[in-house]
């Protein structure tokens, strides 16, 4: 497919460093998984940008490199778009346990419990440690207009 092969080795390098516009292309459709809400420790909600947090279906499913990316979600309502964080949280995680967090953009309501699946869209960034809450929310906020432009 334009010069690059076409095999699930291909697909499994490409979600393990991040790229998900390779691994998109050569599977043929968005890369997704889908997983239960379930409760986290409330940080992102503490900040102005509320997540789900997801304990994946599939617990072997290879899952993309940790960092940042523009996500769609389906099974909360109406088709969503969001930003989701893959990986350990360094500014407020105390025992560096990777996590999946979803913030949905325009969403608001009672999630737990309920069965998400996301597509991932594409990388916006990788994970970041932050001074602080206030640094973390800034960079949050530029992600989400990233994502809503």
């Amino acid at each position: 497919l334009n010069g690059v092969e076409c095999s699930s080795s291909v697909v499994r390098r490409a979600l393990s460093a991040g790229d998900i516009e390779t691994a998109n292309a050569v599977l043929g459709y968005g890369y997704s998984f889908s997983g239960q809400v379930v409760h986290g420790a409330a940080i992102g909600r503490g900040i102005g940008f509320p997540t789900a947090n997801l304990m994946p279906d599939e617990p072997l499913k290879l899952l993309p490199a940790d960092g940042v990316y523009e996500v769609a979600v389906s099974g909360a309502g109406n088709p969503c778009k969001g930003v989701m964080n893959i990986g350990v949280k360094p500014t407020v995680g105390e025992n560096l346990i990777r996590t999946i967090e979803v913030h949905l953009i325009g969403f608001s309501g009672d999630l737990y419990g309920r069965q998400l699946r996301v597509e991932v869209v594409r990388r916006i960034r990788g994970e970041m440690e932050f001074d602080n809450l206030d640094a973390l929310r800034a960079q949050i906020a530029t992600d989400v207009a990233s994502v809503c432009k």
